[in-house]
C-alpha cells in the first residue's frame, strides 16, 4: 500500500418499529454484555487508545463533522455507565485529523439537528454514532441527534441529508449506527444514507474519490469500539493505508456478538475499493481505476 511518490488519495425503523425495540435495545443489545467480557474489551481499546495516534497529518482547511451522542448512552438514561460514545468520538477526531480534515466535534447539547443540516453540505468527512434505524411509516434510515434526550430525540432522515447536500459526494462517511449500512427495505424506493451523501451502494465505484462505512443491524456499541478502534490503527500505523484494507483487517479480527433473539450485526462499506481516506484536492477522480 505505501507509495511516497503517489497522490495519497489515489493509493492502491421506523417510529413503529423503533417503539418495539429501538429504544429498548440500547440497553439490551448496544450496551449489556458480562461484566468480565466487557471489561477484558475496554483493556483492549484502552491499549489501543494509547498507541495508535502518535502522529498526524498537517490539518487542511477541509470541513468535517464529527458527532457522537452522549446523553442517551450515559448511565443515567440507559443504566450501562461506560464511556463508549466519549472514546469513539475521540478516536474519530484524531482519524480524521490524520486523513488531512479539519474536524469540528459536537456531543451533548451542541449535537442538534439544525447544528448537522447547517453544515452537511460543505463536509467532507462525516460522522456520527447515535441511534439509527427505519423511522416512519416509509422506512426511511436516519439517526437521532444528542440535544440532550435520552430518549424521543429529533431524528436526521437520509432525505434531510440528500436536501442539503449538493451533487459532489462526501469523501469519507462512517455512520456508527444501527441499520444504516444496509439496503433500505425491498419496494420501500426510498433513499439510504449512502446514497444521501452522494455514494452509490456499490463496492467498485470508480468515478469519485468517495467511500462509506455503516453497520447492519444491531451491533453492540462495545464491537463498534473495538471494530473501529482497530480500523483506525491501521491508518495510523501505515502510510496511505486504504479505508477497505483497513476495514478487511478490522473485520478478520473481530467476531461481533450476536443480540438475544437477533440476527448477527455487522459492518459494510460502499465506494472506492482503492481510496486511502486522504483529503482530496484534485477536485475529481477521473482515473480512479
Amino acid at each position: 500500500m505505501d507509495d511516497e511518490g503517489a497522490e495519497p488519495w489515489k493509493i492502491d425503523h421506523g417510529d413503529h418499529r423503533e417503539q418495539v425495540h429501538s429504544e429498548v435495545k440500547v440497553g439490551v443489545t448496544m450496551h449489556t454484555q458480562s461484566l468480565s467480557f466487557r471489561l477484558q474489551r475496554i483493556a483492549l481499546m484502552a491499549l489501543f487508545s494509547t498507541s495508535i495516534f502518535l502522529a498526524t497529518a498537517p490539518a487542511t482547511n477541509a470541513t468535517s463533522s464529527v458527532y457522537s451522542n452522549i446523553t442517551a448512552f450515559a448511565g443515567s438514561c440507559d443504566g450501562t455507565y461506560d464511556t463508549y460514545s466519549s472514546q469513539l468520538y475521540n478516536l474519530t477526531i484524531s482519524g480524521f485529523r490524520k486523513l488531512g480534515y479539519s474536524p469540528s466535534g459536537y456531543t451533548g447539547t451542541s449535537f442538534t439537528k439544525s447544528k448537522v443540516l447547517d453544515s452537511v453540505d460543505t463536509d467532507k468527512a462525516f460522522y456520527v454514532h447515535s441511534h439509527g434505524d427505519y423511522y416512519g411509516s416509509n422506512d426511511t434510515q436516519g439517526f437521532r441527534v444528542d440535544a440532550g434526550y435520552c430518549s424521543g430525540a429529533p431524528i436526521v432522515y437520509s432525505t434531510d441529508v440528500d436536501s442539503h447536500r449538493g451533487s459532489t459526494p462526501a469523501q469519507v462517511v462512517i455512520l456508527s449506527t444501527c441499520y444504516l449500512g444496509e439496503n433500505p427495505p425491498s419496494g420501500t424506493n426510498q433513499l439510504s444514507m449512502a446514497e444521501a451523501f452522494g455514494i452509490p451502494q456499490v463496492q467498485d465505484l470508480v468515478t469519485e474519490w468517495a467511500w462509506y462505512m455503516g453497520y447492519k443491524k444491531e451491533p453492540y456499541t462495545s464491537d463498534e469500539l473495538e471494530f473501529e478502534s482497530y480500523f483506525w490503527n491501521k491508518i495510523q500505523g501505515y502510510a496511505y493505508y486504504g479505508l477497505t484494507s483497513a476495514f478487511q483487517a478490522a473485520r478478520a479480527h473481530i467476531s461481533f456478538s450476536t443480540p438475544p433473539g437477533m440476527s448477527t450485526p455487522s459492518p459494510m462499506w460502499y465506494g472506492n475499493p482503492n481510496y486511502t481516506g486522504w483529503y482530496d484536492t484534485s477536485g475529481g477522480c477521473p482515473n480512479c481505476e
